[in-house]
């Protein structure tokens, strides 16, 4: 069981320094004014509703782990950690992903963001960056 705890610890941890990584440098290269251009997206001619509804899916993904612990929440010792743990990996994933979003936004315009293939974080840094930002992106997929 440790060595899962520990298995589970850099699989964890080699998700998240990348994520890390790209929010310190998408805020260094972060600009007002790419980030205001066309803030609804209606340039883009879809409605904001349906962005709303197109990204539903996609923040589904994003918490389907939270259900994950959940489920293995019988083991914990205090009942009362299962709740606060929940809440804080809610807002955490919430957190990045928040992060992830709008400081993309303000590096580079919608248009061309839309236009990025996956992964999208190396090309972005590609774009701003060069080649480090998309090795860097690329190491975790």
């Amino acid at each position: 069981m440790q060595t899962a705890a520990s298995i589970n610890l850099v699989a964890t941890l080699a998700k998240l320094l990348p994520l890390g990584l790209f929010v310190v440098l998408a805020m260094m290269m972060f600009k007002l004014d790419t980030f205001k251009l066309d803030f609804t997206g209606l340039a883009l001619g879809v409605p904001v509703w349906e962005q709303v509804k197109n990204t539903m899916l996609i923040t589904l993904w994003v918490f389907i782990g939270v259900e994950g612990a959940v489920v293995v929440s019988a083991r914990a010792r205090n009942k009362r950690d299962v709740g606060k743990a929940t809440l804080l990996a809610v807002l955490s994933a919430l957190g990045v992903y928040l992060l992830v979003t709008l400081l993309s936004l303000g590096v580079v315009a919608r248009p061309e963001l839309a236009e990025i293939r996956n992964p999208s974080m190396a090309g972005l840094m590609v774009g701003n960056d060069g080649t480090v930002g998309r090795n860097h992106q690329s190491l975790p997929v």
